[in-house]
C-alpha cells in the first residue's frame, strides 16, 4: 500500500475544500481584472505543483515512510491551511484575490496582520513547504516551492507598492512597524 501517496492525496484534497469553501468562486465576485497575468499564475503554479506532487506520489514506486518527515509537513500543511484561513477571517470583507482594494478600505491590523503585511502569503508558503516535505519529494520543491515563491516575491513587491500608492501615510507607518512576511527577518 502506497501510503505516502494516500496521506498527500487526503491533504491535498482537505486543502482545496478548505480553500474553496473559504472564499467566493466566480471571477467577479474575486475581483480578478481579465489580463491579470500575476493573479492567475499564483493560482495556477501551486495547482499544477500539487498535481505533479500527487501524481508523483502515485506513480513512483511506494517510498519507505518517515514519520517524522511526515509529521513535519503534516503541520506545515496544517499551520498553511489555519494561518491563511485567519488571515482571510480578519480581512472578512477587504479579502480580495487580486491586488486591488474595496470601498473605504483601511489598514488593517489585527489578527495576524499585527506581525506581518502579508499572512496569506505566509499561510500559503507553509502549505507550499510542507506537501512536498510529506510527500518526500525532491521534484516537488522543484515544480512548486521555488516557481511559487518566486511568484510570490514578486506579488508581495508588488502589492506593497500599490498600498503604499493607495493608502498613502497610514499604509507606509505600518509597514515600518511589521515584517512583509517573516517577523523580525523580512
Amino acid at each position: 500500500m502506497n501510503i505516502v501517496a494516500l496521506i498527500v492525496f487526503g491533504v491535498t484534497l482537505m486543502g482545496i475544500a478548505v480553500e474553496g469553501l473559504s472564499h467566493p468562486k466566480r471571477r467577479e465576485q474575486l475581483d480578478i481584472p481579465k489580463g491579470d497575468w500575476l493573479t492567475v499564475s499564483l493560482g495556477s503554479l501551486p495547482a499544477l505543483g500539487v498535481l505533479a506532487i500527487n501524481l508523483e506520489c502515485w506513480l513512483r514506486q511506494p517510498v519507505e515512510p518517515n514519520w517524522f518527515v511526515i509529521a513535519s509537513g503534516s503541520l506545515l500543511c496544517a499551520g498553511s491551511i489555519l494561518f491563511r484561513n485567519w488571515g482571510k477571517w480578519t480581512l472578512g470583507y477587504y479579502y480580495t484575490f487580486s491586488i486591488d482594494l474595496r470601498e473605504n478600505h483601511t489598514v488593517i491590523e489585527r489578527g495576524p496582520y499585527r506581525f506581518i503585511r502579508h499572512p496569506l502569503y505566509l499561510g500559503s508558503f507553509l502549505g507550499v513547504i510542507g506537501l512536498p516535505l510529506l510527500a518526500h519529494s525532491w521534484l516537488g520543491i522543484f515544480f512548486l516551492t521555488i516557481p511559487t515563491g518566486m511568484a510570490y516575491a514578486l506579488r508581495l513587491y508588488k502589492e506593497d507598492k500599490f498600498l503604499l500608492e493607495t493608502l498613502g501615510e497610514p499604509y507606509r507607518e505600518y509597514a515600518s512597524r511589521t515584517a512583509r512576511l517573516i517577523p523580525l527577518v523580512w
